[in-house]
């Protein structure tokens, strides 16, 4: 992929505060989380210019074609060329800290089986949303309580998982990667 232009704005050519990057496996297909831009955007190998894969001239706001500030995603093969996106976790506009509610997710992680393991930051805490259900179960850290402890997070901003689904959180305040044991 040759560079994009050196200047913040909202052009095809153009990125405002990039964040999250996919690369499609087997392919020449980059994403790119266009993060001010509020969408997110595909780029072919060697292109100068690339096209609106989600929001992007929708405004900010919790439609099905809109997205607000998108800092990462996951690319799935089945949702390409999808126009709109569907609520996977949390509540739409609504946070807390109950099973169902994140405040401020950056982060997820799916497993083999499609478990999604989500940062969720404000809550100090990586929450598991098994396949097909809206409840989920708090994996690693203490909701709401930060710390030092091994059990205690302060702002995990990124999970991830090896090939054999231990869990490695970026424990970002507390400046420290933590490893759990598979669930």
């Amino acid at each position: 992929m040759h560079s994009l232009s050196g200047s913040s704005g909202n052009g095809s050519n153009q990125l405002y505060h990039r964040f999250g990057l996919v690369l499609v496996p087997n392919s020449s297909i980059l994403y790119i989380a266009d993060t001010y831009n509020r969408r997110i955007m595909t780029y072919l190998l060697n292109a100068t210019s690339g096209s609106v894969a989600a929001g992007g001239g929708h405004g900010a706001g919790a439609g099905s074609n809109q997205l607000c500030y998108p800092y990462s995603f996951t690319w799935d093969s089945s949702s390409t060329s999808a126009s709109s996106w569907m609520l996977a976790d949390g509540v739409t506009g609504i946070s807390g800290n109950t099973s169902i509610h994140l405040v401020n997710p950056l982060s997820r992680v799916l497993d083999p089986m499609g478990n999604m393991n989500v940062a969720d930051i404000n809550n100090r805490r990586i929450q598991i949303f098994l396949f097909d259900q809206s409840d989920g179960t708090t994996i690693a850290g203490v909701t709401n309580l930060s710390g030092t402890s091994s059990t205690r997070l302060t702002t995990p901003y990124w999970a991830i998982l090896d090939d054999q689904l231990h869990l490695y959180v970026a424990d970002t305040f507390n400046s420290r990667v933590q490893k759990f044991k598979r669930y």
